[in-house]
């Protein structure tokens, strides 16, 4: 599925996001077209430029106007912009975050830093949102967020400003030897409204690279933002999940029966008990326990009530998961839930092992029935293919 890779080398900001989409074949002509309907006087050009041993795009705004802009006057232009609606949407929700985070930060229905409410950053949401409809791209992914570790000379303030670090929760960061801001507010909000956190590539087939720099220049080497327009393959997708583990020797299997309903009905991924020896010889039970972050502390409190443990063992792990598609096959005795599953080519399909037994105990007949039923229905089925 065609797809936009965001590859921070090391920064990202509105304008950089927005020369490096026009470099993968967006028209800059679309945006221009709109600032003159609103009869704005600013209008925007690539340039090509070095920077470092890169030949690389820079976005020029000419006679551009840093009027300050409220909420609902951007939000209003945005709206009667006539955009498509994946493009509005985007564009509304790249304002909206930036929003959001001057209210909790400054605590004020105000908009607070002219840099985030000018006419340049309502050219940079709308901008992503156009681009990335122009583009066709479905999911976009984020390869790594690189941030300052250092205090800029002079300055009250980290590099890393308190609202893009408000605004990128939940995404992985990661410290640099930098003294630079090289994240905006609103390069961080493009990739919050684009990317998911949780959502890792596999691997892809590169279509179309594009680079682009920003106004920012840096002591160590080229400020850089490259986009990827890619091939991904979304029958793979790679999780960040977390392992969770305990060991008992002084437990019941009813109490750890208990457990492991009580684990899944407290949102585990997967739980699994296994006995072994541990010291003294003694025999024990292993609890394994996959969670996602959300629900990570909730599994932690379950296991230390509901069992004599002290001590619980837990690690972010990598997990590789195949598409799955669900469908509904109707054979004599009802319908039954069929998943289905494509890697390169090869489908696996299998049938829902409780749609079964629920068919199998209400006609009173062995489950093994149900099972050739189904089996003699799958040649039927239209599979899709990814």
């Amino acid at each position: 599925m065609k797809s936009l890779i965001i590859d921070t080398q090391p920064g990202i900001s509105g304008d950089m996001f927005l020369a490096a989409s026009i470099g993968l074949g967006c028209k800059v002509d679309k945006i221009n077209d709109l600032l003159a309907k609103f009869k704005y006087k600013t209008r925007i050009k690539i340039k090509k430029i070095h920077s470092g041993h890169f030949k690389v795009n820079k976005l020029i705004i000419f006679d551009e106007n840093l009027k300050h802009l409220e909420l609902v006057e951007i939000v209003e232009i945005i709206r009667k912009s006539k955009l498509s609606e994946t493009a509005e949407t985007i564009a509304l929700k790249i304002v909206e975050n930036l929003i959001e985070v001057e209210k909790k930060i400054h605590n004020t229905h105000h908009l607070h830093s002219d840099e985030i409410a000018s006419v340049d950053t309502l050219i940079d949401a709308v901008g992503a949102g156009l681009m990335i409809d122009d583009l066709g791209v479905k999911n976009c992914f984020i390869t790594s967020i690189n941030i300052p570790r250092f205090y800029k000379k002079g300055r009250k303030y980290p590099s890393f400003a308190p609202a893009t670090l408000e605004i990128l929760k939940g995404f992985k960061l990661r410290y640099i030897d930098i003294d630079e801001e090289i994240i905006t507010p609103t390069g961080a909000s493009i990739i919050k409204t684009l990317s998911n956190p949780r959502h890792l590539m596999s691997e892809f087939t590169a279509i179309k690279t594009s680079y682009a720099t920003g106004n920012k220049q840096l002591k160590v080497g080229p400020n850089l933002l490259r986009l990827i327009l890619a091939d991904v393959d979304l029958n793979l997708r790679d999780e960040e999940i977390y392992l969770i583990e305990t060991a008992v020797d002084d437990e019941t299997p009813e109490v750890l029966s208990y457990l492991q309903e009580k684990l899944f009905k407290s949102g585990a991924l997967d739980v699994y008990i296994h006995s072994h020896y541990g010291k003294k010889n003694r025999i024990g039970f292993t609890v394994k326990v996959l969670s996602d972050k959300n629900n990570l502390e909730c599994l932690l409190d379950a296991i230390f009530k509901e069992t004599t443990t002290n001590g619980i063992r837990y690690q972010k792990i990598n997990r590789r998961k195949l598409f799955q598609e669900m469908k509904y096959i109707n054979i004599k005795y009802g319908k039954v839930r069929i998943k289905i599953s494509n890697i390169k080519g090869v489908s696996k399909i299998k049938p829902e092992y409780e749609d079964c037994k629920l068919l199998a105990l209400k006609f009173k007949i062995p489950l093994k029935v149900i099972l050739e039923e189904v089996k003699l229905k799958i040649p039927n089925l239209e599979l899709k293919k990814k």
